[in-house]
């Protein structure tokens, strides 16, 4: 269970900073990529996060 504990706050950090790191390093790219890829990027990235992290919108464990 102290596993569990000690890795919520350290997925929550990467939800939060991985969208936006990505998003920054793709800034200089705008014009070359097309919107559809970034968009993809993105999710993949979100999703990537989700699936590894904490889902803390779910039913806590007791």
């Amino acid at each position: 269970m102290r596993r569990f504990v000690a890795r919520v706050p350290l997925s929550l950090v990467v939800a939060a900073v991985v969208p936006l790191l990505l998003s920054v390093v793709l800034l200089p790219f705008r014009g070359g990529l097309a919107n559809t890829n970034v968009a993809l990027m993105l999710v993949v990235a979100v999703v990537a996060v989700a699936a590894l992290g904490h889902r803390l919108a779910g039913r806590w464990p007791r």
